[in-house]
């Protein structure tokens, strides 16, 4: 065998490694360029020269607190728009409710004219109470995502004092004006004798009226004159010039019992067992004593005529059951003798009659049957109106639809149709009061009527008797904050 090496050597590739430079460079090129590009699109994709950390660290720190600035402020921007929205909403309500005050305003100055009659006068005032309704329509309706504008919040503070004795045996305020200003209040200690009293609270101010025992009734109209007795004759004390009148001149000495005055001061109504003459000045008293009737007086006549409203005689009749429509033309209260006729039960029963009718006819508008529970309308309150209604609480079951005998507001016309108002369990002897325009009740309560009065706090209520609607207008946490 021959060696033969050279041919060997022939036979070997040569390899060569990294030595294509060029080619290498033109790589790194192309890849810086690609970045770049990246780089480039990034930022006109996203519209930010600095996208991240590595663009530029220090002026990403400061993007970063601009653009957080930025989209808070647009934040506040939207708010501020949200806001507007709102106040929009609540200005546009706000435009109805103006509007419609100005329309009540021109119904009022029409039923001031003196050539329209009751009638007339009563579709004005049914078109003033439906623009009251809409109103707290308004009020209670107007919403911003969710949000009454207009409804107001409960109170929990203890309100406005009105009036505040000084002594435990005081008597406190009785009667109100219309305006809030003027208050009746009874004392037998904080001032210098026992009586009578109104109170300003304006001027901070306390007029005393007579010096006497507490049980002489008193009563107050909305403009804060007062009528009063002595235990023996009426006065009236009016509150704008500060003159007493003396509107009897009896020598007997009997009670008025049940006086009360209407909320526009024209027409009294008191039960007496001195005798008037019906249809005689309120002056001339008959000098004996009698039978105890109920008796009507127009205030606003210069005789002061008398009208005998009930010829029977019928048991004694509480101030609070006895009550005056507020222009005085209707009234109602609560007897348990045979008045109409169809009582011979005895029973506690609501009476009514028209007062400018040319002959009174006393109405029975209700009429229950078998024993009368112990409530009746004994010491709870009623509120007649100008289109012969009344408001009453009872516990009997008018309608048929208080079968458990709960305390519950009812309404009664002079025809006899009653309405029980809503499916509430009151207070007994509870009082309540009829606003103005005849379209609210207001009362106090310590029961959870609605859910919202878990503490059983005496809260204040309000009830739409347009709609049935019962509202809680105070959150109270504590039973010392209000008493009835």
């Amino acid at each position: 065998m021959l060696w033969r090496p050279r041919a060997a050597l022939a036979d070997v590739v040569a390899v060569t490694l990294g030595t294509n430079i060029s080619s290498m460079r033109a790589q790194r090129s192309l890849d810086r360029t690609g970045d770049a590009l990246r780089t480039i699109f990034e930022r006109l994709s996203s519209g930010a020269r600095i996208n991240r950390a590595a663009d530029d660290a220090a002026g990403l720190a400061v993007s970063m607190s601009l653009s957080t600035r930025s989209r808070v402020l647009a934040r506040s921007d939207r708010n501020v728009q949200d806001g507007i929205s709102a106040i929009n909403i609540a200005d546009g309500a706000l435009g109805q409710v103006s509007n419609t005050l100005a329309r009540m305003a021109e119904l009022a100055q029409q039923a001031s004219n003196g050539s329209l009659g009751r009638f007339q006068r009563m579709s004005l005032h049914q078109e003033y109470r439906a623009l009251g309704d809409e109103i707290r329509r308004i009020s209670e309706t107007t919403q911003f995502n969710g949000i009454n504008l207009l409804a107001g919040t409960r109170s929990t503070d203890t309100g406005t004092i009105l009036y505040q004795p000084d002594q435990a045996a005081q008597q406190g305020a009785t009667a109100v004006s219309a305006t809030g200003r003027y208050a009746l209040v009874g004392s037998d200690d904080g001032f210098s004798t026992l009586g009578w009293n109104v109170y300003d609270r304006v001027t901070n101010t306390t007029t005393e009226l007579i010096q006497t025992a507490l049980n002489t009734p008193a009563t107050m109209d909305a403009s804060g004159n007062v009528v009063y007795s002595d235990g023996t004759n009426l006065f009236r004390y009016d509150i704008s010039t500060r003159v007493t009148t003396k509107l009897t001149n009896s020598s007997v000495l009997t009670g008025y019992y049940g006086l009360q005055i209407s909320a526009d001061g024209s027409r009294l109504a008191f039960t007496s067992t001195t005798q008037f003459t019906d249809g005689a000045s309120f002056s001339e008293a008959v000098s004996s004593t009698g039978s105890n009737r109920l008796y009507a007086v127009d205030l606003t006549s210069s005789a002061q005529t008398v009208r005998r409203v009930t010829q029977a005689t019928f048991g004694l009749v509480s101030a609070r059951q006895l009550s005056l429509s507020s222009d005085g033309s209707k009234i109602f209260f609560a007897s348990n003798s045979n008045l109409a006729g169809t009582n011979a039960d005895g029973n506690w029963e609501v009476y009514g009659t028209d007062l400018t009718a040319a002959n009174l006819s006393i109405h029975q508008v209700t009429n229950t049957t078998g024993t009368t529970p112990s409530l009746g309308f004994q010491g709870a309150s009623m509120k007649a109106t100008n289109d012969g209604r009344v408001y009453f609480v009872d516990s009997r079951d008018y309608t048929g639809q208080n079968g458990a005998g709960n305390i519950q507001l009812f309404s009664a016309s002079l025809s006899g149709s009653i309405a029980q108002i809503g499916n509430m369990n009151l207070t007994a002897a509870m009082t309540f009061s009829l606003s103005a325009d005849e379209s609210n009740i207001s009362f106090l309560s310590a029961r959870n009527l609605i859910g919202e009065n878990p503490t059983l706090a005496f809260q204040a209520y309000r009830i739409d008797l347009g709609n049935g609607t019962l509202k809680q207008l105070t959150n109270f946490v504590t039973t010392a904050n209000v008493t009835p």
